[in-house]
C-alpha cells in the first residue's frame, strides 16, 4: 500500500481535476499536497447527455469524466475528480448561466428542502480506481426577490451549484442542514480517506473538524 503522508513527503501528491477555490482551500487545510488542473470537458453538454440519470449517479459520472480527461494527460498520477449538484424535486440545478438563471434558481430553492450531492472519483492512467457520493439535505428559509437579486449581483455565484455558497453570503439563506457541511461547500472531506484506501493508497489527513462528520440536523 502506498502511503500519502503529511506535507514535505515525496509520495504526497495527486492531481485535483478542478480549479475550484473552495475545493483547493479545503484540501490545503487537510495538510496534503497536490496539484490542481481544471478539466476541459464540456460539462453542460455532458449533463444533457446524462440527464436521465439519478442525481447521485449524475454527480459521480460528471466527476469521473473530469478525472479521466485529466488523468489521460498525466500518466501514472492519481487524479481526483469532483462534481457537486443540487437536486430539487425531480430537477437538477447545476451552475447558473447568468444573473437571470441564478435568480431563477434561488427563487425555486426559497423556502424549500433540497439535496446537495457531491460525486468523487479517483482515476489513474485514464481508468477509474474508486468512486463515492455524499448527500446532504439543505433547507432554505423563504427569500424575497429583492434579497435574491442583491445577493446575485453582489456575489456573482455563477460557478456554484444552485447559485449559492453556504460558506459565503448565502449562509443566512439556510435554515438548517443535515449531513456533512463540507459536502455543501463542494468536497466531503469525511469520504476522502476511504476513497483513496479503495485504490490502495493511505491518505493521512489527520483529525477532521466536527462539521465533516455527518450527523443530525444543524440549524444556522
Amino acid at each position: 500500500m502506498v502511503i500519502i503522508r503529511k506535507k514535505r513527503s515525496m509520495y504526497n501528491t495527486f492531481v485535483l481535476a478542478s480549479a475550484s477555490p473552495r475545493r483547493i482551500e479545503l484540501l490545503k487545510a487537510t495538510g496534503v499536497t497536490f496539484s490542481s488542473i481544471a478539466s476541459s470537458i464540456d460539462e453542460e453538454q455532458l449533463i444533457q447527455t446524462l440527464d436521465r440519470l439519478a442525481p447521485d449517479l449524475l454527480a459521480q459520472e460528471l466527476a469521473a469524466a473530469k478525472a479521466i480527461a485529466v488523468s489521460r494527460e498525466h500518466p501514472g498520477i492519481l487524479v481526483l475528480g469532483v462534481d457537486t449538484l443540487v437536486a430539487l424535486d425531480e430537477g437538477i440545478l447545476g451552475k447558473p448561466a447568468d444573473e437571470q438563471d441564478a435568480v431563477s434558481m434561488l427563487t425555486k430553492l426559497s423556502g424549500r428542502e433540497q439535496i446537495v450531492y457531491t460525486g468523487m472519483v479517483l482515476t489513474r492512467d485514464g481508468r477509474e480506481c474508486s468512486r463515492a457520493v455524499e448527500a446532504t439535505t439543505v433547507a432554505m428559509r423563504p427569500l424575497d426577490r429583492k434579497e435574491i437579486i442583491e445577493y446575485v449581483q453582489r456575489e456573482k455565484p455563477y460557478d456554484k451549484a444552485g447559485a449559492y455558497a453556504i460558506q459565503e453570503g448565502a449562509r443566512g439563506f439556510v435554515e438548517y442542514y443535515e449531513g456533512c457541511y463540507y459536502n455543501i461547500v463542494g468536497l466531503p472531506l469525511c469520504r476522502l480517506e476511504g476513497l483513496f484506501h479503495q485504490c490502495g493508497v493511505r491518505l493521512a489527513i489527520g483529525p477532521l473538524p466536527p462539521a465533516c462528520q455527518p450527523g443530525g440536523r444543524v440549524y444556522l
